[in-house]
């Protein structure tokens, strides 16, 4: 998927917008995790990204080189692009003649105009679209907007690294990630409330770059989590859909590799590893010895 809807969808695609002159040195959202002698590595992705983030730390590159399997969270070329294209056009419409009309307000309408607009995208290309597919079109194309590439994401870099040299594993498929976007819940009040922020995207992800530069996990939690939990209290459902609902396959996986005495190499969306019921607070309340990097 990658992944967006509300602030929570823009985070999950594009965890994290990093730009930096001196990336070797940057620390990053990265965890080591043992137990009984084998070992697992987690890093926190940044989907979009840019020539500046690399390379990649020492630590962070050595570590990826001992692993014997790349884990990411879906691996975009498990299925051929047609029948990608094929489940897009399954799952990110409306049913029944239904229309974005029929779930949004004109208020709503007035502000999703005035953004595709900015893109030169009329409202009658999108309107059968589901809100969330729409959304994450929106933030992707924001992201584009800023200089940014889905090519130079973490996930999609190690990927490339990876292929023809050892296995990649997904813990979610393309179709899985698809039904979990048609899924989201619809909540008109952020919906509206994001379409307004949009503005504010380069503001927003440049404090959590440097959040993921330090490797402040609490402060990725706090901009990405908790203080827009805190805005928009109607986005909860959304972020229990996209973050509780997913976290325990995402640790389960980490368990598995260190249950089969693999090493792997875990690259999910750095959300996913921050605050209570994250993957790194499931995997330390079973036990496991996980340090950061």
């Amino acid at each position: 998927m990658h992944v967006m809807l509300k602030r929570v969808l823009c985070f999950m695609v594009l965890q994290w917008l990093v730009v930096s002159a001196q990336a070797a040195g940057d620390k990053g959202l990265f965890w080591r995790v043992e137990s009984g002698g084998a070992t697992a590595y987690l890093l926190g992705a940044i989907h979009f990204g840019s020539d500046e983030f690399y390379p990649m730390r020492r630590e962070i590159m050595d570590a990826f080189k001992r692993s014997d399997v790349l884990v990411v969270e879906m691996d975009d070329k498990a299925i051929p692009p047609e029948k990608q294209q094929e489940i897009i056009q399954r799952m990110a419409f409306y049913p029944n003649g239904e229309t974005i009309h029929d779930h949004l307000s004109p208020e709503t309408i007035k502000l999703l105009k005035e953004r595709l607009s900015l893109h030169q995208i009329p409202l009658q290309a999108i309107e059968r679209q589901r809100i969330g597919f729409i959304e994450l079109t929106l933030a992707a194309l924001e992201a584009m907007r800023l200089g940014y590439s889905q090519d130079r994401g973490i996930d999609y870099y190690f990927m490339s690294q990876a292929r023809g040299s050892k296995p990649i594993r997904e813990i979610e498929s393309f179709q899985e990630q698809m039904e979990l976007v048609m899924k989201l819940p619809e909540v008109e009040e952020a919906t509206r409330e994001e379409l307004s922020r949009m503005d504010e995207y380069e503001q927003l992800w440049g404090e959590m770059a440097t959040a993921w530069k330090k490797g402040d996990a609490d402060a990725m939690y706090r901009l990405a989590i908790s203080e827009p939990l805190k805005e928009t209290p109607a986005a909860k459902p959304v972020y229990e859909l996209m973050f509780d609902g997913r976290n325990p396959k995402m640790a389960k996986s980490v368990e598995t590799c260190l249950k089969n005495r693999e090493v792997c190499f875990v690259v999910v969306g750095a959300g996913h590893l921050v605050g209570p019921g994250s993957v790194v607070d499931l995997l330390q309340k079973q036990g496991y010895q996980v340090s950061q990097q």
